[in-house]
């Protein structure tokens, strides 16, 4: 059984690394890298925005399959999500990424779940009591806050998710939904792109208001509890 789970979890080990690899690569050798900076999508905004109007379909079924690639190895939820308002406006940038990194999480739920679960906690399950023990007490409202809260990787949340014994379900609508507020500030920030020239343009006192609505909202659920209010 063992020797099953160690081999398992190698071969996983493996294909994660050289996943990593090939998206690094991808973007070295392809110079796409080149094409997500800020310098570029200004220069080319007028061009990007046309292109977009004629191939719509085509470029947004192009953006959500990369998309889902690429979070699902790189921490790359950001940069993705302002591109995301940048090419398709507020709308249908929302609901593009919120989906993509849905179903990116989803998969790496899925894999750490069948393929990984028994190596981590054989592992690591001293260190995964803790949290196991917040979920079983907090339930479905306590995946849902760290997702409001937005400062955890998703990948690390995904990990934490799938060795706990939450259904997919649960964990599928609590991601969807925590991950709203926070899709929506950077989309709407991605629309603005093509006027930014600094960080400072783009933590502008509107969003700065957001992100503090973000945390407050996040907070919520524990703020409610520490007075004995019931949710």
């Amino acid at each position: 059984m063992l020797r099953k789970i160690w081999k398992g979890s190698i071969t996983l080990f493996v294909i994660v690394v050289l996943g990593l690899i090939a998206v690094f690569a991808l973007i070295k050798f392809s110079g796409i890298g080149h094409y997500m900076t800020l310098e570029y999508l200004q220069a080319k905004s007028e061009m990007l925005h046309v292109y977009v109007s004629q191939h719509y379909f085509k470029t947004m079924i192009l953006f959500f399959i990369s998309y889902i690639a690429l979070i699902t190895v790189l921490p790359f939820v950001v940069p993705l999500t302002l591109l995301g308002g940048f090419l398709f406006g507020i709308f249908p940038g929302i609901l593009i990424t919120l989906v993509a990194a849905t179903v990116g999480s989803v998969l790496t739920f899925l894999t750490v779940r069948y393929l990984a679960a028994s190596f981590i906690k054989g592992r690591y399950q001293a260190e995964l009591e803790s949290f196991d023990q917040k979920m079983k007490e907090g339930g479905p409202s306590y995946l849902l806050t760290l997702q409001l809260l937005s400062v955890i990787p998703y990948i690390v949340t995904d990990i934490l998710a799938a060795l706990t014994d939450i259904p997919l379900k649960t964990f599928m609508w609590t991601f969807f939904v925590g991950n709203i507020p926070l899709h929506l500030i950077l989309v709407f920030t991605g629309t603005n792109l093509a006027t930014v020239h600094s960080m400072h343009d783009i933590l502008s006192p509107k969003i700065m208001i957001a992100f503090a609505l973000l945390a407050l909202l996040a907070l919520a659920p524990i703020i409610l509890k520490r007075f004995n209010v019931k949710i």
